[in-house]
């Protein structure tokens, strides 16, 4: 099941003007949903595949979460189509909310959903201060 669907991004951009924005052909239709909806999932994909592995893995929550990314991603992808357009302050925040949080959760920063493994854990360092013993020049 794709994480975006178009009604998705009808809610935040106005349907003629989305109709603009992924109208390449000029015949009315949304010709260009389809790879801007696989531009946000595949984002979405190669940030969290190598710690979760592929496919993800599924329930409600983390679908949940993956879908409000994919969604914000998938807006950012509409705007980037047509730079002629003023994204709003509230819609730019969110995207960028959006970017964080997947950063944060390819990182392990945020977990993908609680109780879950990453299949790749982050390298942890252990240091403690370099203890030297010096005894003096023996001539």
């Amino acid at each position: 099941m794709p994480l975006v669907a178009q009604s998705d991004l009808e809610a935040l951009i106005p349907p003629d003007w989305l109709v603009e924005a992924l109208d390449d052909d000029a015949n009315g239709s949304v010709d260009a949903f389809t790879a801007a909806q696989a531009w946000a999932e595949g984002r979405i994909k190669a940030k969290l595949g190598p710690r979760y592995g592929l496919p993800l893995p599924s329930n409600d929550v983390i679908d949940a979460v993956l879908k409000d990314i994919a969604i914000m991603l998938g807006v950012k992808a509409c705007y980037a189509r047509r730079p002629s357009a003023k994204i709003g302050e509230d819609l730019a925040k969110d995207i960028t909310r959006a970017q964080d949080a997947l950063d944060a959760l390819a990182t392990g920063t945020h977990p993908l959903s609680p109780g879950l493994e990453p299949i790749k854990a982050p390298a942890v360092i252990i240091s403690e201060p370099a203890r030297t013993h010096y005894e003096g020049l023996n001539a």
